[in-house]
């Protein structure tokens, strides 16, 4: 969830193992890892819930926004039998 909208969801370990929304990876790269440094926080800052931007509202952080992020309002859609995304560009699976 983001500034109060899901931007995924599916079982856990798909989500977590294969995270599908720039939001969900950022998360799982956040969690620290034994004997490895802590990784780079998201840059930018978090907007005002009272004056959310254009479009996505993950865009101004998202490393992977396109001009269409900061139109469109991405809503929560199908990706899979199981799974459901929020994003107008959807990470591909590695």
């Amino acid at each position: 969830m983001y500034l109060g909208r899901i931007v995924e969801t599916g079982p856990t370990d798909a989500v977590l193992g294969a995270p599908s929304h720039p939001y969900s990876a950022a998360l799982r790269a956040a969690a620290p890892q034994f004997f490895e440094p802590l990784s780079e926080p998201l840059p930018g800052e978090i907007p005002s819930p009272l004056n959310l931007p254009a479009g996505c509202r993950f865009s101004t952080r998202c490393p992977k926004a396109q001009d269409d992020c900061r139109l469109k309002d991405p809503q929560l859609g199908k990706l899979g039998p199981q799974r459901a995304v929020a994003c107008l560009h959807p990470l591909q699976p590695q």
